[in-house]
Parts: structure tokens; C-alpha cells; sequence
């Protein structure tokens, strides 16, 4: 942990995935046209071949090249694939900012087997950390008191065709590694759980998210530094990081310690029995947040597990039956325990 940076007490952890139909384990899936649920995240409405996807439908991604990959690995939707997929990472400025950024060349990223690459986007706005008394915005600089400097921070103006500087992310490298450290410090190997939720699947119309699956943090791997374009940073350029780090899970097809919950074999029961209710079969959960914890856009740590929602006065015998069947005795009745 780089100095300036604090060590949290142990939380939890949620990560955003993407409805996926067969089980988020690095494939297609089986029939992408029919699921509209994951276009709910913009980058795969936008980036979805559906033509390329329905082609190799339910096939593997393992041995493909990193642009016939499908969008969803970008958003989580590989986190139980039993493979590691390896790419490219550009630095979001280099082209835009070079006076500031150009010095920086693609880095390689390996998101590991049965892991997601998490990454903590609201603890990287510079107003979250600097704070900003007009919006009533603490600053968790002050309230964690963290070796963050705002001086360290490069004015963007210098670069051709940047009028303003709206100082919205944080950009210099130990800046970058305070926050980081900082934050993934609270996901503890196999103290903190890891929540998997869905913005969007089959089973719901209302706005609430859905819990995909339960297990433990297993790892958070290191930091890494952005590669630079003469093989080493230019004494009077900043430095940065990879936001991205790999978190694994405990989540496996057997012997798992975790859970995901059986909803594609749900959907596939209802479609034969009309009366299995999907909505009380689902398990779901109201995103909450505090002052200490913002909450980011694909991960965030919380104090402790959520209730999970699932009104068990209209469930029906199929529903728990296919729960029980699934999940096994142990975890139905609650004995996995943080």
C-alpha cells in the first residue's frame, strides 16, 4: 500500500454484471437476440454483433482474438469463465490530452479465471475526494485523511483544443494509488463477500437489482502501472494506473463456496408451468449508500450484506423446490456465513 493511502475496515463488495442466458462462464449466448436484458448497459447496446454473436451461439470466447470478443466482457459477463482472457489497455487521454497523456502506451490486463475487473469509478471523480461545499460534497480526502494532493493534479488546458479543464477524474499516479489502495484495502480475501447484481434480467419489470450470485473475495490483485511510450515516464510527466483490479470470487460449478442463483433453470421451468411466479422467485436488493462509501458505477463496499427480497408468501413449491435443488440444504437454510 503506497503511503497516504489508509487501510479500511473489512466490507463488502458488489459488482455489476449483465444478464447473460447460459451462466456467465465465457461464452456467447445461447440466443443473444432474445436478450434485451443486458442492453440495458450502454456499451453493449452500442457494441453487441448480434449477426457474429448468433454465429458462434453458446460457443466459447476463450480462444478468440480481443476484437471478436463480446461487449459484456468489458462489463462483467465473463466473471465465472474458468479461463483468463487477456488484452490491451489505452489510456482514455492519450490521443486527446498528448501534451499531458501521450507519453503513455497500451498495457496489458489479464482478467483471471472466476474474477471480475472492478473498478471503483466514483472514488475517482476529483470532486468526491476534494469534496465541494456548494453541492454539500465531503470530502473523503478529509474524512479518511488521505495523503491525496490536489496540486499534483495536471492543468488539461495545455493541450490543444482544451479550452476548460471541468477536473472531473483524478489523474496523476500517486494521486491514483492513494484512492485506489484506499478503497480496494476494504475487500478482505475470504472475509468480505462479493454480491453479483444485475441492473436488468427476465425476471423483473421493476426497477430493483437483482442478486446473481454470493461468494467470497478470494484476492485482489496488484496495481498496475500504465506502460509508457519510450519504455520509461518522462521525468516531467505524470505517472498513472490501471483503475481496473482483478477481484476473484469463490463462486465454482462444484464443490463452490458460494452460490448463483437458478434462474435460467427457473425461466426454463416457467415456460412449461405458468404458474411459477418469477418475480417471487427472484432475489433482490435496494442499492444503499453512505457518505464514507460512495457508491461507483460497476463496484462499491458496504457495511454489511444487504437484505435480499423475495416475497415468500407468493412463492410457490416449484420455485423453492428448484431453490433447494440448486443451491443445496446448507445454503437454502442459511449456514454460509461472513
Amino acid at each position: 500500500m503506497i503511503q497516504g493511502a489508509r487501510d479500511l475496515p473489512v466490507q463488502h463488495v458488489t459488482i455489476r454484471v449483465p444478464w447473460h442466458d447460459s451462466g456467465w462462464m465465457g461464452t456467447f449466448c445461447k440466443t443473444c437476440t432474445a436478450n434485451t436484458s443486458c442492453t440495458v448497459l450502454p456499451r453493449i447496446a452500442t457494441g453487441r454483433d448480434d449477426a457474429f454473436e448468433t454465429l458462434h451461439a453458446g460457443e466459447s470466447i476463450e480462444e478468440l482474438d480481443r476484437s471478436q470478443q463480446p461487449p459484456c466482457v468489458d462489463e462483467h459477463g465473463t466473471f465465472m469463465a474458468k479461463f483468463p482472457l487477456s488484452m490491451q489497455k489505452k489510456h482514455p487521454y492519450a490521443e486527446s490530452a498528448k501534451t499531458t497523456h501521450g507519453h503513455f502506451s497500451d498495457t496489458p490486463y489479464t482478467i483471471r479465471p472466476y474474477s471480475a475487473a472492478g473498478i471503483p469509478f466514483r472514488w475517482m471523480l476529483r470532486e468526491q475526494v476534494e469534496g465541494n461545499k456548494k453541492w454539500g460534497v465531503s470530502s473523503l480526502k478529509e474524512t479518511l485523511q488521505l495523503g491525496y494532493q490536489t496540486e499534483r493534479e495536471p492543468d488539461l488546458t495545455v493541450n490543444k483544443g482544451w479550452e476548460k479543464d471541468k477536473k472531473t477524474w483524478i489523474q496523476e499516479g500517486t494521486n491514483q494509488r492513494i484512492i485506489l489502495d484506499t478503497f480496494f484495502s476494504a475487500a478482505k480475501p475470504n472475509e468480505s463477500l462479493v454480491f453479483f447484481y444485475a441492473k436488468r434480467t427476465p425476471m423483473l419489470e421493476d426497477a430493483r437489482r437483482v442478486i446473481i450470485g454470493v461468494g467470497r473475495v478470494k484476492s485482489v490483485s496488484p496495481p498496475i502501472e500504465y506502460h509508457y511510450a519510450d519504455g520509461q515516464k518522462p521525468k516531467d510527466n505524470i505517472s498513472g494506473y490501471l483503475w481496473e483490479r482483478n477481484i476473484e470470487h469463490s463462486i465454482r460449478p462444484k464443490d463452490s463456496d458460494g452460490f448463483l442463483l437458478p434462474y435460467q433453470q427457473l425461466l426454463h421451468a416457467a415456460e412449461a408451468d405458468q404458474s411459477i411466479d418469477l418475480t417471487a422467485c427472484t432475489a433482490s436488493r435496494r442499492m444503499s449508500t453512505s457518505a464514507a462509501t460512495p457508491t461507483a458505477r460497476s463496484i462499491w463496499p458496504m457495511t454489511a450484506p444487504s437484505l435480499l427480497y423475495w416475497p415468500s408468501r407468493r412463492r410457490s413449491r416449484r420455485c423453492v423446490s428448484i431453490w433447494q435443488t440448486s443451491l443445496g440444504e446448507n445454503i437454502w437454510h442459511g449456514s454460509m456465513h461472513s
